[in-house]
């Protein structure tokens, strides 16, 4: 059976078409499959809209949050939820493209456990690809001297588009951790992996929701998954930079004040860096469901 857990948001505009294609596309598999909507708190008719393709196709599922928990909670309630062998999450702006859905398919029944889309050709503005092309660079040098994640560093930017055996889902909700790098989870948990190209479609309507200020929060998490590289960081910055005063001091006293206000900023920013594992250390601690259900359609 095949799973597709789609998370939308506010995307009344697009669920019909995105429900006829994947139908479309599913199709191939007869009555063995399953498309599971995983509404994040929508404040239009997502919801509504999704209810209504439901009554003519039992297929469809419906998980409503109660708010908006974010598209991490909502990937991780349509993995637990979901029923298939084989799953496929998916963004629901068309974005990701249904009918590249065989072709990931195809690629796990060569022997791989989990096959991740790579989009070619994203059709995003300069900026946003930009900004997203930093945010990589930055987590491929960390990952590769944080030696947590045990994948190659390519699959640590790839968007949530994949096809996954049940091991690697049910490995994957084992995991009760709260951190909003969901990329970093299904990479901790291991096993076989490959990347198949696609394409990227456009927006079929509305806007993108992912905006900069979520991609650095996502950054930042991913950082934080890190644990404990980035406070290695700083320590190594707080002996070298310690290593330079002394002469300096020695040299002259403007030069000493400098190095003393730019490690005034380092130590800062390392309280900040702290501050971050402390909160997350707190957030465990409290066990909060990540996310708060308001309505299932099973």
């Amino acid at each position: 059976m095949i799973s597709a857990v789609v998370t939308v948001y506010n995307e009344e505009q697009v669920v019909p078409e995105l429900v006829r294609r994947l139908e479309t596309t599913l199709v191939l598999w007869g009555d063995a499959y399953e498309i599971l909507f995983v509404d994040d708190g929508s404040n239009d008719k997502t919801s509504c809209v999704i209810e209504k393709a439901r009554d003519k196709n039992k297929h469809i599922k419906l998980l409503q949050f109660s708010r908006n928990f974010g598209q991490v909670a909502a990937l991780r309630a349509g993995l637990s939820y979901a029923q298939g062998d084989i799953v496929v999450t998916m963004d629901g702006d068309l974005q990701d493209l249904p009918e590249e859905i065989p072709r990931l398919i195809e690629k796990l029944h060569e022997g791989f456990d989990i096959v991740y889309a790579q989009r070619e050709q994203r059709k995003h503005s300069f900026f946003r690809n930009l900004s997203s092309l930093i945010v990589a660079y930055v987590l491929r040098w960390a990952m590769a001297r944080g030696g947590v994640v045990p994948l190659d560093k390519q699959t640590l930017v790839l968007g949530v588009f994949r096809a996954m055996r049940r091991e690697v889902i049910d490995a994957c909700n084992d995991l009760s951790e709260q951190t909003g790098y969901f990329q970093g989870l299904v990479n901790w948990v291991g096993f076989s992996h490959a990347i198949v190209p696609v394409m990227h479609g456009a927006r079929v309507a509305g806007r993108s929701h992912y905006t900069l200020r979520k991609l650095f929060r996502y950054g930042l998490e991913a950082i934080v998954f890190l644990f404990p590289f980035p406070l290695r960081i700083f320590m190594f910055i707080g002996i070298a930079i310690a290593a330079i005063s002394l002469p300096l001091m020695i040299i002259t006293t403007r030069l000493f004040f400098f190095a003393l206000s730019f490690w005034a900023g380092i130590q800062i920013a390392a309280l900040g860096v702290l501050g971050e594992y402390i909160c997350r250390s707190l957030l465990e601690t409290k066990r909060r469901p990540l996310y708060v259900i308001r309505k299932k359609l099973l």
